[in-house]
């Protein structure tokens, strides 16, 4: 639950900085009301709300708008959202409220712009109409207006000044604006993403090499932390990964791997996912060589070395994701072909390696068609 408290100050030279909040109706609730005639004409009053937790954390929030006061007949224009910050791939709603003591003689013109943006590129990205006509007999006790944009509109890490602009038509008194600023989330940045070490041998095998996996010195606002980390891997095709590590606050895990396909002289692609907790995200990659097993031990016993002993370990931790990691990773093991004997795909049948078929190209190079799926034939 949260608590709020709205303040207000004059901004105008003669006045600036002087309270004003007794303009407001009742400063402690979530919505203020400034009754009609509270504000002078002319003069720039500068609202703000401070939203707190009530559980003891003392988290809080605070948003500012600024409207001028209008002479009489003139519209009160206030912003209603009450995000501060959202991320670029979200899709965004800013609401305003309209009131004027008119009647219905008269109507009230408001739009929407967006600071530094001419009136054709906000019509451009709002996926709702940008100006809204209001009759006299609606706005008396306060008309909402919303503007929508889609996902990725705005840019990352940059602060937009949105404002809803209201006047009387036929034309009386002033014009009124009213504005909020809103900022783009970015995802955590300046960190790294490493496997260590860059070569080992797969797991079951009697050397097995335990690849530590660690995103080191990531940072982001204060308010949007924690930062979480994810680590996974693939060895034939990015869409069939495997987990190392769900979601948590730990920037590092271990895990054994399993071969990489030899046609890709065997590696094995590694991805590191940062994002912090309004899901804003980041992925980085690094390729490993993990060998194939010696020549005395066979795929089936690496399965079950794997099994007996990492899958034991894994159980004993009774945590789900690492459970599925060892069998994800034995089960990858399984499915390795032989290509001992595949010609060089890409430069003989401009196909991609041999993985998923024996002694069988892939599919063909972008760019280039034929035969779908694996093949040894040629693609144009």
């Amino acid at each position: 639950r949260l608590s709020f408290e709205w303040s207000c100050l004059l901004l105008s030279t003669s006045n600036y900085g002087s309270s004003c909040t007794s303009v407001i109706t009742d400063p402690y609730i979530s919505v203020a009301t400034i009754p009609v005639g509270a504000m002078t004409a002319d003069e720039q009053y500068e609202f703000t709300v401070v939203a707190t937790a009530t559980d003891g954390s003392g988290r809080s929030a605070s948003i500012a708008g600024v409207v001028t006061g209008g002479a009489a007949n003139t519209p009160v224009v206030t912003t209603t959202t009450t995000i501060t910050k959202f991320n670029p791939q979200d899709k965004l709603t800013v609401t305003g409220e309209v009131l004027a003591d008119i009647t219905s003689a008269y109507d009230v013109n408001a739009t929407w712009s967006i600071v530094g943006f001419t009136s054709d590129e906000v019509e451009t990205i709002a996926t709702t109409q940008v100006s809204r006509l209001f009759n006299g007999a609606i706005v008396t006790s306060g008309s909402s207006f919303s503007i929508k944009f889609g996902a990725n509109s705005f840019s990352a890490g940059i602060s937009y000044t949105f404002a809803l602009t209201a006047y009387i038509t036929p034309g009386v008194g002033a014009t009124t604006t009213g504005y909020i600023e809103l900022l783009v989330n970015s995802p955590p940045s300046i960190g790294s993403f490493n496997v260590t070490p860059a070569s080992g041998y797969a797991q079951g095998s009697p050397n097995a090499t335990q690849f530590l996996f660690t995103a080191p010195n990531w940072i982001d606002d204060a308010e949007d932390l924690p930062i979480l980390y994810s680590f996974k891997y693939y060895t034939v095709t990015a869409s069939s990964t495997s987990i190392v590590q769900k979601f948590s606050q730990t920037a590092l895990a271990y895990a054994e791997l399993p071969f990489g396909v030899e046609s890709n002289d065997y590696s094995v692609y590694c991805y590191g996912v940062i994002k912090d907790q309004r899901d804003a995200s980041l992925e980085s990659s690094v390729v490993t060589v993990v060998a194939q097993l010696d020549s005395s031990t066979s795929a089936s016993s690496a399965v079950s070395n794997a099994l007996n002993g990492s899958l034991g370990t894994a159980m004993a931790t009774a945590d789900p994701s690492k459970i599925a990691a060892v069998v994800d990773s034995a089960a990858n093991m399984l499915s390795v072909v032989n290509c001992s004997l595949v010609a060089d795909c890409s430069t003989v049948y401009y196909r991609s390696g041999c993985a998923k078929t024996a002694q069988t190209c892939g599919e063909c190079l972008s760019g280039y068609s034929g035969k779908q799926g694996d093949a040894n034939s040629v693609c144009h």
